[in-house]
Formats: structure tokens, C-alpha cells, sequence
């Protein structure tokens, strides 16, 4: 099997507390550390972006668990310039947070399994184009 020259790039995108938007490493770091974000970080905002930011969490750190170096996470808000393109192309709602992998955008509210397959199907892709002549 071919391996990849350069991480696959997964974007987690949507409208999210601002500690995820500066830096989704950090929940890495907080989960290494058996720490849980602060609660005064997000206790302003309402339920439902409460429970995105929690999806995220949990979707970033399984990924980052499974796949590790093979990822390269970027967090993309949605009213950032990269986040409108985003939201253009895949058609994206204010109202979820998505893991945008390949040519896909999946809803994080869809579950992990989802995010997990779309992620190892990318990632199987590139790694065949990366060796051409190992896919023949």
C-alpha cells in the first residue's frame, strides 16, 4: 500500500464557541490531559451551539484518536471568506457544524461512523493518486 506525502486536509466548519475557532488542536491538548474546556468559555451561548460545540469536540478528538498524523485538521468558520466558499459550494445551513473532507460535507450531527468512512474513503483515495502505479 502507497503512503501519503503530506496529511489529508479536513476542514471542520460552522458556527462554533470561538475556543474551537482559534484553535481545534486545543481540544487535543484538553483531552490529553484528561480536561474538559472551561465551561465559562461557552456558557453564553444557547443549547443548540453548545451541543455543536460538543459534537465538534467529540468528532475531532475520534478523528484525531483513529487517524492522528495522517489528518490535518483546520478549523473554518462559517462568515470567514473560506466558510462562505464553503457554504456556496456544498450548499452548508448555519445550523450545524460540518467536517468537509475530499469533495464532501457531512454533518457532524449524522454521527461519527459517517465522518469516519468519508474520512478512510478520502484518505484511500489519495493514497491511490499519491502511487499510481500501485492502484493498477
Amino acid at each position: 500500500m502507497g503512503k501519503l506525502t503530506r496529511p489529508l486536509r479536513v476542514e471542520i466548519v460552522g458556527l462554533f464557541p470561538e475556543f474551537y475557532r482559534l484553535c481545534p488542536k486545543g481540544v487535543n491538548y484538553l483531552d490529553a490531559c484528561g480536561l474538559e474546556p472551561d465551561d465559562s468559555q461557552v456558557r453564553d451561548y444557547p443549547a443548540r451551539v453548545q451541543a455543536m460545540g460538543r459534537r465538534l469536540q467529540e468528532t475531532y478528538v475520534r478523528l484525531m484518536r483513529e487517524f492522528g498524523d495522517r489528518l490535518f485538521p483546520v478549523s473554518v468558520g462559517l462568515t470567514s471568506l473560506r466558510g462562505l466558499w464553503l457554504v456556496w459550494k456544498h450548499r452548508l445551513s448555519s445550523q450545524e457544524v460540518y467536517v468537509v473532507v475530499g469533495d464532501r460535507a457531512i454533518p457532524t450531527s449524522l454521527g461519527y461512523p459517517v465522518v469516519r468512512e468519508a474520512v478512510r474513503s478520502a484518505l484511500a483515495r489519495a493514497t491511490a493518486s499519491a502511487n499510481p502505479a500501485a492502484a493498477r
